[in-house]
């Protein structure tokens, strides 16, 4: 309710431009899927808003786009020993925060888990998911990872593009980091609101 009257309260702040792409990009993507099933229209929506957002300079109007909210030159794989306290305040406080994301990781994973089982009718084990999530985070740890979590976003695009097997995930993944790795400036000027539709 609160977040519901802020917006209604504060209707005169939204950015136009920002609001248009949104709602042009989850227009393409709904009406693209219907047509197109299995054309990419989502790398389509990507680059195609992306581009105009370079072109038209859109970012001097308010549009976010990865470039903005962090330097993706920074980003490296380089090995590091985590240095974690043992006790005292930093250890509570280390617990409590990792503690909430790894909640919120797990409550992500089954729900995507079970949504897409539902629909093919597979049997989902939340121990072994779990499992998986945190292996993955204690390896991240490692080389200064986000934790790891599922993509409901990666997930749904793989289940409509066709995807059967587990390792349509792994190479989504590493598709997405040599993306990464190789385009860095060209991934920058990917608008969060595509990313949001």
């Amino acid at each position: 309710i609160e977040v519901v009257s802020y917006l209604v309260t504060n209707i005169g702040e939204i950015n136009f431009l920002v609001f248009a792409v949104g709602i042009s990009n989850f227009a393409l993507l709904a009406g693209g899927r219907r047509l197109w099933s299995h054309f990419p229209i989502a790398m389509v929506v990507l680059l195609l808003t992306g581009a105009l957002a370079h072109y038209f300079r859109w970012t001097s109007f308010g549009l976010p786009t990865l470039a903005s909210l962090s330097d993706l030159n920074q980003i490296n794989f380089s090995f590091h020993v985590p240095d974690i306290p043992i006790t005292g305040e930093p250890i509570q406080l280390l617990i409590v925060g990792r503690g909430a994301v790894v909640l919120v990781s797990m409550v992500a994973a089954i729900s995507v888990s079970k949504a897409i089982g539902q629909q093919t009718g597979q049997h989902i084990n939340p121990s072994k998911e779990f499992i998986a999530q945190g292996l993955a985070s204690l390896v991240g740890g490692f080389f200064q990872t986000m934790p790891s979590s599922v993509s409901l976003a990666r997930s749904a695009v793989n289940f409509n593009s066709g995807a059967v097997t587990r390792l349509s995930g792994t190479i989504s993944g590493l598709f997405v980091l040599v993306v990464v790795l190789l385009f860095k400036n060209w991934v920058g000027y990917i608008a969060v609101v595509s990313l949001s539709a």
